[in-house]
């Protein structure tokens, strides 16, 4: 499996390394390419519920970024969701899912953009959470993540599809 996590922040960043620890390629993407070859040049170390320098690949390249993603994740603001979705929708491919960390009416605005006989056709899932998963925060040159939730209620559209892949 391949994720893409939209957001390279403190949440994105915790997401794609716990990922990575559990062998899932991961591409993090950043809109500011400036931040993306920082970090990709200078790989920084995970603490705290596990430990890592394992680099992790940081893209500004949206749609290379979700090419061969199966699952794209989006751990920014919620004010930013619409702007996220309306970028998503000309690059999203036939099955991918869309996970939105923390929803805040993610899945209802995605729903509404990308409408149903169009996720139909795509044979999408849109899933959101109703918390965020992760508590962590950038201490110097290393991400500290103190907590990860052993549960989250996730809300889905598609779920046949999510279930097939083992999402939900």
């Amino acid at each position: 499996m391949k994720a893409t996590i939209i957001g390279a922040g403190n949440t994105g960043f915790a997401c794609a390394a716990n990922l990575a620890r559990h062998h899932i390629t991961t591409t993090v993407y950043s809109r500011d390419p400036a931040k993306a070859a920082k970090l990709t040049e200078n790989p920084f170390a995970i603490t705290g519920r596990f430990t890592t320098t394992q680099p992790l690949n940081v893209s500004s390249d949206l749609a290379a970024s979700i090419q061969s993603a199966d699952v794209i994740i989006v751990a920014t603001w919620a004010n930013v969701h619409t702007t996220v979705i309306d970028a998503l929708r000309p690059l999203i491919h036939r099955g991918q899912a869309i996970i939105f960390l923390n929803g805040n009416w993610g899945l209802l605005q995605a729903v509404a953009a990308f409408k149903p006989a169009w996720l139909a056709e795509k044979r999408g899932s849109i899933l959101e959470t109703s918390g965020m998963p992760y508590v962590a925060q950038w201490q110097d040159h290393s991400l500290h993540i103190s907590e990860i939730k052993a549960k989250v209620t996730v809300s889905t559209y598609g779920a046949k599809e999510a279930s097939i892949k083992g999402i939900n």
